[in-house]
């Protein structure tokens, strides 16, 4: 985080702030949602299911996709299939289980505002990129939620490290971007490393 806040700095009044929010959102469904469905499809409930099969292949989609905004819509569709399949697998007396986000839930809600940012990011008339990076945001978080609930399904220690690995991976691929996009945004980032 530390290299993205000093490359942002770097890169303050000439940065095409369009194009920067553009490519975080090609950036966010290529990487991000991608590990979010693998998550869903490799949760033990979905396991060996069609909807692990689909949302593997979504996710396969996305980081290949032309069209992020079509891959984003694509995988919503599919994990919420996925969610449907997992609430109608639980009792109905399991109240509480039912009123909690299920994994593939969260990989909906996820891809829900990817899509949502990339139709914002992508409108060649007028782009939004206030609203689009707000979005993108929140869509980072439930992929973020998705990878902390299959870890936890696991029973693996050190839970939230999927989740904090993804963050970091793509805080250092928007400083990439800064790189690219602006010339000085790479100046100071030698003062990053320990």
């Amino acid at each position: 985080m530390r290299r993205l806040a000093i490359a942002a700095v770097s890169s303050a009044n000439s940065l095409d702030e369009t194009g920067f929010v553009q490519h975080a959102v090609r950036l966010a469904i290529r990487t991000a949602l991608p590990a979010a469905l693998r998550a869903t499809a490799s949760s033990s409930d979905l396991h060996n299911t069609d909807h692990a099969q689909h949302l593997s292949r979504a996710a396969i989609s996305c980081e290949d996709a032309q069209d992020v905004r079509a891959a984003a819509q694509h995988a919503e569709q599919i994990a919420s299939a996925a969610s449907i399949h997992l609430n109608e697998k639980l009792p109905a007396s399991n109240l509480a289980k039912l009123l909690e986000m299920n994994i593939a839930a969260k990989a909906q809600s996820a891809a829900h505002f990817a899509f949502i940012a990339a139709e914002f990011a992508m409108n060649p008339n007028r782009p939004h990129t206030i609203v689009a990076a707000i979005t993108i945001a929140e869509a980072l978080e439930w992929s973020r939620a998705a990878l902390q609930d299959s870890t936890a399904s696991i029973r693996k220690p050190k839970l939230g490290r999927a989740g904090d690995a993804l963050l970091a991976a793509y805080s250092e691929g928007l400083v990439g971007i800064l790189v690219e996009m602006t010339p000085g945004a790479n100046t100071w980032l030698d003062l990053t490393h320990d």
